[in-house]
């Protein structure tokens, strides 16, 4: 299990923009949310996640966030078509702000304590890439 204090364990994946992602080096001197979905329903629990954060950071060039879709078994096979539907779904804009991580799914579930596939799993990273908290569920908080 992750737990706060500790630096984020590096993850790399690829931006939907096609270039490779390693965290938490890529959030480098700023406060970034990373907002992991183990399932294609997390969807909805990762975007509700994004939008209360970025409702509440847009504007502030300190803090990012990353949705991080996290793929494995033979959903695998089907990387191309699912980057592709991916970045027909996103905006352009945002494309630097998703990450997909194919394969080594299953130390990122125990490492988050994975219980339920559909909520996403929420974790805060300071500048220094060092985990400040988690959180997991299918919406924020009110007082997120």
């Amino acid at each position: 299990m992750i737990a706060a204090g500790e630096r984020l364990p590096k993850l790399q994946g690829d931006y939907l923009t096609k270039r490779k992602a390693t965290l938490p080096d890529d959030a480098r001197g700023k406060t970034a949310m990373l907002a992991f979905g183990f399932s294609y329903d997390s969807r909805f629990a990762v975007a509700a996640w994004v939008k209360a954060w970025d409702k509440k950071h847009k504007d502030d060039p300190k803090f990012t966030f990353y949705e991080i879709p996290m793929i494995g078994g033979l959903a695998r096979l089907g990387a191309p078509f699912i980057d592709s539907g991916m970045r027909k779904g996103t905006p352009k804009e945002l494309h630097e702000n998703v990450i997909t991580v194919y394969g080594g799914v299953d130390p990122w579930k125990k490492r988050f304590g994975v219980q339920n596939e559909n909520e996403a799993y929420i974790v805060i990273i300071n500048p220094g890439g060092r985990v400040q908290s988690m959180a997991h569920g299918l919406a924020p908080p009110a007082s997120f």
